[in-house]
């Protein structure tokens, strides 16, 4: 391995593909054979510390350490449809891409690349729609969003409260008895 050699975790190997991606790409002038190899050995790379992430978080019985579904292709995808963006900063946090900058340009190309518009933060944000889905334990995958799985059990139970958080315009309203004369 030449490109990744440093890297740890796999937030410091996204960083570094970023760089990297940023310096080799074709667009940005770079030699398309030298990105074939950054992104294979980022592939294999990214593999082998989802591995190393996802049996620490099998083995997590404190439930800190949620398992990763994320995918090395996923995030190769999205860093090189923005990546020759001019006038942009992207910032790395866990497994969210943050985009600011001089972004309205952009603005279509962010959304086709499946970003969101963070309004409070005036950012755009990427994060695997596998990994945005899954409650901390696990258990509600299949939902189409966590919100959506706390709404249909009526709670998380991965909830460290584990009060209700079913909105209450979703409860059922208590019948209105008529005024006593």
């Amino acid at each position: 391995m030449k490109y990744f050699q440093t890297c740890n975790t796999i937030e410091e190997l996204k960083k570094e593909y970023r760089r990297l991606a940023q310096i080799n790409h074709p667009d940005n002038g770079g030699n398309p054979e030298k990105m074939k190899i950054i992104n294979c050995e980022y592939e294999k790379e990214f593999n082998r510390l989802k591995d190393i992430h996802n049996k620490a978080a099998a083995d997590d019985t404190t439930g800190q350490k949620r398992k990763m579904n994320e995918t090395a292709a996923e995030y190769m995808e999205v860093i090189q449809k923005i990546i020759a963006f001019s006038g942009i900063v992207i910032e790395l946090c866990g497994s969210w891409v943050w985009v600011s900058g001089n972004t309205y340009e952009y603005k279509n190309a962010f959304k086709a690349a499946g970003f969101r518009w963070a309004s409070k933060k005036k950012m755009w944000y990427w994060r695997s729609e596998a990994d945005a889905t899954t409650s901390p334990c696990g258990r509600f995958a299949a939902a189409a969003t966590a919100g959506k799985a706390r709404y249909t059990a009526g709670k998380c139970p991965c909830s460290r409260s584990g009060r209700n958080t079913v909105p209450k315009s979703s409860k059922p309203k208590s019948k209105k008895l008529p005024p006593k004369h």
